[in-house]
């Protein structure tokens, strides 16, 4: 009589089931980790839009006013431009993430050019230390 010996045959597909399954899980938690990385970079994208989409409303409004008024400019310029000297405007945008900062440079004709553009992020202080006990 011959006997059909199943041991090795069931042994060898229960560990391909265990492989499958592991890798499986590991597509599914690879998966969710990069939606979850894409949704927080969509998210810092459009606060960084937003807050140049800001700053560039803000130099449109300070060369409304050098287009209008030219060399009494000076005087009607919005509350949150600086004139750091008789060639030079600043201002700043931010939100609670980042802050632009942006120096102009006024030109003979009083036309204006971005001499600077800096991003920076804001940094908060973490005391919060995780030890584990």
């Amino acid at each position: 009589m011959n006997r059909i010996r199943l041991g090795s045959v069931t042994l060898l597909f229960s560990v391909i089931i265990i492989c499958v399954s592991v890798l499986a899980v590991l597509s599914i938690s690879t998966a969710v980790a990069d939606s979850d990385m894409a949704e927080r970079f969509a998210q810092e994208t459009e606060t960084t839009y937003s807050l140049e989409n800001d700053a560039q409303a803000r130099i449109s409004e300070i060369a409304d006013v050098f287009a209008q008024y030219h060399g009494e400019a000076v005087d009607f310029l919005p509350e949150y431009a600086e004139v750091a000297d008789e060639n030079t405007v600043l201002f700043s945008v931010q939100n609670e993430k980042k802050i632009i900062s942006v120096m102009l440079s006024i030109g003979d004709d009083y036309s204006l050019s971005v001499s600077s553009w800096k991003e920076t992020p804001l940094w908060t202080e973490d005391n919060e230390i995780n030890v584990l006990k």
